[in-house]
């Protein structure tokens, strides 16, 4: 082989090395249609962090009793009017009797 025929081959390998590979075309993705519907989902965020309440508050009986029944949750919304707690009331039913009886007795 002559000098020319050794670059002309060597320049024809690094062309050949150079070329980029055809393209090589994906096969299309198939796609399915359905019908629209609405349905509920429950919303559910799972994180780890602290939670704030926006309002705290602090509540005190004015008279001291036996709780009988708590009417909220922990974090729930309460509404003005509502009842939170309720306290035993035979106590105080058992004082206004004997009120009104030592009443009647001092009117007598």
């Amino acid at each position: 082989m002559t000098r020319g025929h050794v670059a002309l081959t060597l320049a024809a390998v690094v062309v050949a090395a150079c070329s980029k590979p055809p393209a090589q075309q994906s096969p299309p993705v198939p796609v399915q249609v359905a019908a629209v519907s609405r349905v509920s989902a429950p919303l559910t965020i799972e994180a780890n962090g602290v939670v704030e309440p926006l309002h705290t508050v602090a509540v005190a009986a004015q008279v001291g009793g036996n709780l009988e029944s708590v009417g909220f949750n922990e974090g729930d919304d309460v509404r003005v009017g509502q009842v939170l707690f309720k306290i035993d009331s035979r106590p105080f039913e058992a004082a206004l009797r004997q009120a009104e009886a030592t009443l009647a007795r001092d009117t007598a």
